[in-house]
Order: structure tokens, then sequence, then C-alpha cells
């Protein structure tokens, strides 16, 4: 007789990677179409800017900025913000000429979508908003590719496994299988010879 049971490790990976992987690429799949509809219908408009920083990285100096702007026929002020995650009066990097200018006039352009101004960026954006947002859905669609593809190799050694059993234990990605003879079962070391 052939008992088959689920390998712990197999599964755990599974459960793991889907857990780092949808929010990923959900996540990332949200900011790309905030990012396209900012590209197709976004309107500039003038914003003030309220607090500056400079900021050192590996890449060299960080000119940051934090603003705020109004939209026609709306009452509230926005800022740069993050809809998906629900961050809001987040610090953007522009270019250092951008941000002197900004300190002089204390104004900056933005883009904005009209149906939803949180989704906006300022016009000398120093950095590419598609570079994250391809970051995260890249390493989520990998890690659902991964997962996919454990149990489609799992379900496919499993068949194969039905229709010719091992002759002892024999351990799979996403399953055990193991010859059952009366009160003895019988195990062979992974990649052993069965």
């Amino acid at each position: 007789m052939i008992r088959y049971r689920l390998n712990g490790r197999g599964v755990v990976q599974c459960v793991v990677l889907l857990a780092v992987g949808a929010p990923l690429l959900a996540f990332g799949g949200m900011a790309a179409s905030d990012d396209l509809r900012l590209q197709r219908t976004g309107v500039v408009t003038p914003a003030e800017v309220y607090d500056w920083r400079t900021s050192r990285s590996r890449g060299g100096v960080q000119h940051e900025i934090r603003y705020t702007f109004t939209v026609p026929g709306r009452p509230e002020r926005f800022s740069r913000a993050d809809p998906g995650l629900g961050r809001e009066d987040l610090w953007s990097s522009v270019w250092p000429e951008e941000w002197e200018r900004s300190r002089q006039t204390r104004h900056v352009e933005v883009r904005y979508v009209p149906a939803d101004p949180r989704i906006n960026y300022p016009v000398a954006l120093a950095e590419n908003p598609w570079f994250d947002t391809l970051a995260a859905a890249s390493v989520g669609g990998i890690a659902l590719a991964w997962v996919v593809g454990m149990i489609v190799v799992g379900g496919v050694q499993y068949l194969r496994c039905r229709r010719s059993p091992p002759l002892a234990f024999r351990e799979y990605p996403l399953f055990r299988a193991e010859r059952v003879t009366g009160d003895e079962v019988r195990y062979v070391g992974y990649g052993d010879p069965i």
C-alpha cells in the first residue's frame, strides 16, 4: 500500500510565497494603474512647497520637498500620497535646480489626476516612479509563478507516482510517497535509488 502525505516544507514555501507575492503584485498593479492614469489624464497646477530637506545616499545627495495644492471645485488640500497604502504627505525627490527654485518661490508645478487628486507627482520628479512599481510587480509575479510551478510540477509528479508507485519512500516538493507493508514503513533517503 502506498501512503501519500503533504511535504510540510513545500507547503510552507507555497504559503510564504503567496503571502509575499500576492500583495506585491497587487500593489505594483495599483501603482502602475495610477501612473498610467496620471500620464493620460494628468493636469498641471502650481503647488505650495512648505518643507525642504536634503539627504545623502549611495547615489549622491537627494533633494526632497513636501507640498500641498488645491483643485478647483474642491475645498480640501492635497499632497503627495500613496492611495494604495493610505499614506499621505510624502516627500518627493526633485532635481537640485527645481529644489533651489522652490526654496526661492515656495512653489512647484505638480501633475495630478482630476478624478483623484491624491494621485500626483511634481513635474520635475527626480525619481522614476516606474522603477518601484515594476520592481514590486516583478518580485510578486516571480513569487506567484514559483508557486504555480511548484503546484504544476507537484501535480505531475503525483500523477506519475500514482501510475508507477515507488518501491520505498520518495520525497517530492509538495508530497511524500511511502510504501507501507504491514506495520513496516520503508524509507529511502531522497535521491537514493529505490
